[in-house]
């Protein structure tokens, strides 16, 4: 259900507006939060006690790897004068 809210953000997003971009990002900030908090207490739920901290740790190490991931693009891709 999340996933159908961060598609309504960036369906939101593409309309050629100021206003639309700014809630289409608050949409999607909202979604995103909702991952982050749901995410480790769905691990934490299924996984056996012994394995949910390794599990957690996973998660989280992927969730700072996908932003560093994102600051290189971004690096990349703006021009320098």
């Amino acid at each position: 259900m999340i996933n159908v809210v961060l598609v309504i953000g960036v369906g939101i997003s593409e309309i050629k507006s100021f206003g639309a971009i700014i809630a289409g990002r608050f949409v999607m900030g909202a979604s995103a939060g909702s991952f982050s908090v749901i995410s480790p207490m769905f691990i934490s739920e299924i996984c056996p006690p012994n394995l949910a901290g390794p599990f957690g740790v996973i998660n989280q190490f992927m969730v700072c790897f996908g932003i560093i991931v994102i600051y290189v693009m971004g690096v990349a891709l703006v021009p320098f004068d």
